[in-house]
């Protein structure tokens, strides 16, 4: 078999399973009518979610949550544009404003949506791969925590049909 690009990754092994984490956390809001529309697109309205239990969400539970939480707001992944055709990283406002819960949210957003939509640095080597690893991660301590706030969500998320 032809090597992937996933033989090339050091961390492939916490990539693939944030991006399960993430993608059964999504089925698991779909199912739950956390969805954006009653009608129309299966897309699962994570805000809503988040900000309906953004009570709930305590970043000193734990010190790793605690530790993750800081982590994921003091080095929040970027944001990929497109300015004049070429691809670039910008800070995102939506990680500095906003309740706690939510602003974690995007920077989990931000990482799974650049790590599933392509390759952050195309043509050079990532310059901190063990920032990359950190922040996998801690998304994944956090996606944890905020699967805590609602019981038929953890339900759907972890069934096996």
């Amino acid at each position: 078999m032809a090597p992937t690009i996933l033989d090339e990754l050091e961390n492939r092994e916490k990539i693939l399973e944030f991006l399960i984490f993430y993608s059964r956390f999504e089925y698991a809001l779909k199912r739950t009518r956390n969805v954006k529309t009653k009608n129309g697109d299966a897309e699962a309205n994570f805000e809503k979610f988040v900000a309906k239990n953004a009570d709930k969400f305590n970043p000193k539970r734990t010190k790793v949550i605690e530790e993750a939480v800081n982590y994921l707001l003091e080095f929040p992944a970027k944001k990929q544009i497109v300015e004049d055709y070429q691809l670039k990283f910008v800070e995102n406002p939506a990680t500095q404003h906003g309740p706690i819960a939510l602003r974690v949210f995007q920077c989990i957003r931000i990482t799974r949506n650049n790590l599933f939509h392509g390759g952050k640095f195309p043509h050079n080597p990532a310059p901190e791969i063990s920032r990359d690893e950190k922040l996998i991660q801690y998304c994944i301590i956090a996606l944890k925590e905020f699967l805590n706030f609602d019981g038929q969500v953890s339900s759907f998320f972890w069934e096996i049909e």
